[in-house]
């Protein structure tokens, strides 16, 4: 690496990790309903850092 340059990786732990919400996930909690994680860390990956999440 140059002087200045910066890099930088995260870990995240994959457990129960949702990407959409399932069928019945609002018969035991309402707010279930509109999961998605993966998409939650994609958006903020956007507007925080300002490029897309790269899995």
């Amino acid at each position: 690496m140059t002087a200045g340059s910066h890099r930088s990786a995260t870990i995240l732990v994959l457990d129960g990790f949702g990407i959409g919400a399932m069928p019945d996930a609002a018969a035991l909690r309402v707010e279930d309903a509109s999961a998605d994680t993966l998409g939650a860390v994609a958006d903020w990956s956007l507007r925080e850092r300002g490029r897309p999440l790269r899995v």
